[in-house]
């Protein structure tokens, strides 16, 4: 039985085909919505198959306050001694279409100044707001960080073993379970916490990188 079907064309009217071996294949726009409703599928609207995974790096950079004022366990490490003016890391690219992400941060890379050993935890929200210290201040996670926490995850700095180069930073990598999460928005909010006490550079820098995978 014939599977070709033959369409005459109607006046003024064309559609889009392909001769592929002397049989026309008509050229069709995928488009996808409710009942009575139709957007067609493009790069800023991907057709929306669960389960695919895109990974997506981001970055965030911060430099801490001119002192060499040592932390304690549990003490914020930000960029400002006064809460007020802390301001939070923040990566974007959690998210394909700029809201309504869904995912995980599947790795952190975090690299300091200076040559001291420390063990680090970064945690990530998904919301920004005041935080409640600065810098060398005990780390307060209140009710709304609570309410809009995702996880954490830990680096260890063992001393000149991690060097990169010759600028003096050293660089780790955690190897914590991937943090899954559920956002309105396209960005993802995280603060440090010292884990060991050691003494830091003055105005020394910190620069994370993170991993989304990302579900379309």
């Amino acid at each position: 039985m014939a599977d070709n079907v033959t369409v005459d064309e109607g006046a003024d009217k064309a559609i889009a085909a392909d001769d592929v071996g002397s049989v026309w294949y008509q050229r069709v726009k995928v488009s996808f919505g409710a009942d009575g409703s139709a957007a067609d599928a493009n790069a800023a609207n991907p057709f929306p198959v669960r389960g695919v995974a895109v990974v997506q790096p981001a970055n965030a950079t911060f430099t801490r306050p001119a002192d060499t004022t040592a932390y304690a366990v549990g003490d914020l490490i930000a960029n400002n001694t006064t809460a007020g003016s802390v301001t939070r890391m923040s990566f974007t690219g959690a998210s394909l279409g700029g809201s309504n992400g869904t995912g995980r941060i599947t790795d952190l890379i975090l690299s300091k100044s200076g040559t001291a050993a420390a063990r680090i935890r970064a945690h990530f929200l998904k919301t920004d707001h005041a935080v409640t210290n600065g810098d060398n201040g005990a780390l307060v996670l209140t009710s709304l960080d609570i309410d809009n926490y995702l996880g954490y995850m830990d680096v260890s700095f063992t001393g000149t073993d991690d060097g990169v180069g010759s600028g003096g930073n050293l660089v780790a990598k955690s190897y914590d379970l991937p943090v899954p999460y559920s956002i309105s928005g396209d960005t993802i909010y995280c603060v440090l916490e010292a884990l060991t006490a050691w003494t830091p550079t003055s105005s020394g820098t910190f620069d994370a990188r993170i991993n989304f995978e990302v579900l379309t």
